[in-house]
């Protein structure tokens, strides 16, 4: 009995504990606001009229410090990267992969074993890159002077454009046994 009489106190008092941090929360939330952006510029706003839905405007206010060159950040961000001439396509008996030399993407990656859902006649393609869909792998590094996904890459070879690789039968794979490695042996130990 007097072990139920403490949970129910315990969750009483933190219930409590939880409305009163919510009250804080809002009450510092009041305190901190920030002013309107228009009073803070200086632009005199009329109140709305009640019911009044606002509309969007294509102009900022102006911010006091600041300099004004709408065309260099932008245009910077707009253009998209355009995709790169150099790819190399590999094949294998399980996919047929076609990677960018740019950024080092996987463009294209198409399972030979598996068939499409909707045409039976063709493989599955996972990764593409089309105008209509475009799914493809991208990796890169964060931190100066490391690649990242738009980093430009050398291709193996003399342009190699294609390498199709085939798998090794079991009978022609070997490994070399190095000096000293010979005499090691696994051993089990309980702990």
């Amino acid at each position: 009995m007097m072990d139920t009489r403490r949970l129910i106190l315990f969750f009483i008092f933190s219930f409590s504990l939880v409305m009163l941090w919510d009250a804080w929360q809002k009450d510092q939330a009041k305190r901190h606001a920030p002013p309107a952006t228009a009073a803070k510029a200086g632009v005199p706003t009329a109140p709305p009229a009640p019911g009044a839905v606002p509309t969007p405007t294509t102009s900022l206010p102006a911010v006091p410090g600041a300099t004004s060159t709408p065309s260099s950040a932008p245009a910077a961000l707009a253009a998209p990267a355009a995709p790169s001439l150099a790819k190399m396509q590999i094949k294998t008996d399980v996919l047929v992969a076609e990677i960018d030399a740019q950024g080092g993407d996987l463009r294209y990656l198409e399972l030979t074993q598996h068939k499409d859902t909707l045409d039976k006649t063709k493989n599955f393609v996972l990764l593409e890159y089309q105008k209509t869909h475009t799914y493809i792998a991208q990796t890169g590094l964060i931190g100066a002077g490391l690649p990242t996904h738009q980093a430009s890459f050398t291709l193996p070879g003399d342009k190699a454009e294609s390498v199709s690789l085939r798998p090794i039968p079991s009978d022609e794979i070997h490994f070399p046994v190095l000096p000293g490695l010979a005499d090691l042996r696994s051993e089990r130990r309980a702990i």
